[in-house]
């Protein structure tokens, strides 16, 4: 279900063609059961697209939710607090179950417990973080709420809509789940121009802006103790993996919105923040908001004496949901220490300029802990950027001589200039009070789809997020 690819279209626009034929023959013969066929189409397209990525992706998904509706079937509504409590943690243990084995079994036995196992060729199913989650937060809401069971049909299609069942964003019962109950199986032509508008925009955020930075950073990545060389690794992974997010986000985002869906929007232009707390509530918004809402206030929130080891633990976890890996334990670790510190100096003033390049500073940096799996390397690509050996005079003709050589110098400069242009926008749309409106602006959009035409690369990348 990679957007980026034709396979996807191709197999959506054959899977629309034959369920609204279908639909088209069985509402004539049942017309009373219309609104009923029409969440029979959308879960039956929904279900070929997992699919056809394969079957295993189909089996795993569907245990993920049969578990969770038959346990929230199970739970009794009578039972004291304790054993209810101890029943919906079972249906969570079961629905975490496959994302644990898949994701995680290999790091665990073999780099935590120093065990001699491990299983090569084990890929994990597209989405799998994305749905256990959303999942999860379903069987939590409906069980702890004590809010009635949706029916089997809307369930299904609340687990499984497909624009945002691969990589998010991560829905809620509470907005999703109404809108599915009225979902009908045909385009809004009302809402057509905005969805196309957000597509638009996210083809051109994810293949002019990132797949082109993704050649240019793979190009150049290369084991370097010169702070220059890093810092522009770092600065072209930091954008590649914005734009490369922000781009199924925004896909995804108009095309829920053809089926009359809205979809929450998963950022709010994250790199124009004063703070690093500020940053993680416009980046990937609704995984900040999860482990808000079902890790940090059950531990006791910012309110309790032991905050500090709340916001630790929340971040740790949040590193290792983005990957089995001890960088990512170190990236979320990072970040964790970040917002304790912002948190402690809350009340000290600095301009808002210095704040912003203080935070980018981080961010950027901490990016360096995200894309570099090798330890050894990591360490040493640290070390460079903080070292003051790292900035000396020849390292920087060193670094200028490089990508004139390789060919990238007048490339990366200019998907750099192009990639802050883009920001510049987003602020303006800031200023206007809703985010991304200039960028979705008709003309604008016809010049991205001009500079789709012209600037796509022939080698296109997948989502970064489908890695998670």
């Amino acid at each position: 279900m990679n957007f980026a690819s034709i396979q996807f279209w191709q197999v959506l626009a054959l899977g629309v063609v034959v369920t609204w034929l279908a639909y088209m023959l069985l509402v004539r013969l049942i017309p009373s059961s219309k609104n009923l066929l029409e969440k029979c189409c959308i879960a039956v397209l929904s279900l070929t697209l997992l699919a056809s990525e394969s079957w295993e992706t189909l089996l795993v998904f569907l245990w993920v939710v049969v578990v969770g509706f038959m346990g929230l079937r199970t739970i009794s509504p009578t039972a004291n607090s304790r054993r209810r409590h101890l029943q919906i943690a079972l249906v969570v243990a079961i629905q975490i179950a496959p994302l644990f084995y898949y994701k995680y079994s290999n790091f665990f036995l073999s780099e935590v417990l120093g065990l001699d196992w491990e299983r090569h060729g084990l890929l994990i199913p597209m989405g799998l973080s994305f749905y256990t989650f959303q999942m999860i937060g379903m069987t939590v809401d409906t069980a702890v709420m004590r809010k009635p069971l949706p029916k089997s049909l809307d369930f299904m299609n609340f687990a499984s809509f497909f624009p945002q069942i691969v990589a998010g964003p991560i829905e809620r019962r509470s907005s999703l789940l109404p809108q599915v109950r009225n979902l009908e199986y045909r385009a809004r032509p009302d809402r057509l121009s905005g969805a196309a508008s957000w597509v638009v925009m996210g083809f051109f955020y994810k293949l002019v802006l990132a797949d082109n930075l993704a050649l240019a950073s793979d190009r150049m990545m290369i084991n370097s103790e010169n702070a220059f060389h890093v810092w522009c690794e770092c600065l072209c992974f930091g954008f590649r993996i914005y734009f490369d997010f922000a781009g199924y986000s925004f896909i995804a985002l108009g095309l829920a919105q053809v089926f009359g869906i809205d979809l929450t929007l998963n950022f709010r232009s994250p790199y124009l923040v004063y703070n690093i707390q500020e940053f993680w509530r416009r980046w990937h918004i609704t995984l900040s908001q999860w482990f808000r809402d079902y890790v940090y206030i059950p531990m006791g929130g910012g309110r309790s004496r032991y905050w500090v080891f709340n916001v630790l633990v929340v971040f740790l976890v949040s590193g290792i949901w983005h990957g089995a890996g001890w960088n990512f334990v170190v990236w979320g670790l990072l970040h964790g220490c970040g917002i304790v510190i912002i948190n402690t100096f809350k009340t000290a003033w600095i301009p808002r300029p210095l704040a912003w390049g203080f935070t980018m500073i981080f961010v950027f940096f901490t990016w360096l802990f995200f894309y570099e799996n090798r330890m050894d390397v990591l360490w040493q690509k640290a070390a460079s950027i903080l070292s003051i050996s790292g900035y000396a005079g020849h390292n920087l003709s060193e670094l200028t001589q490089l990508y004139i050589s390789k060919g990238e110098y007048i490339n990366t400069l200019f998907l750099l200039i192009l990639s802050t242009m883009c920001l510049a926008l987003e602020w303006l749309s800031y200023r206007r009070g809703e985010a991304y409106c200039v960028l979705r602006n008709y003309t604008i959009s016809i010049v991205m789809v001009i500079l789709i035409v012209l600037l796509s690369p022939s080698e296109k990348s997948g989502f970064i997020y489908f890695n998670f």
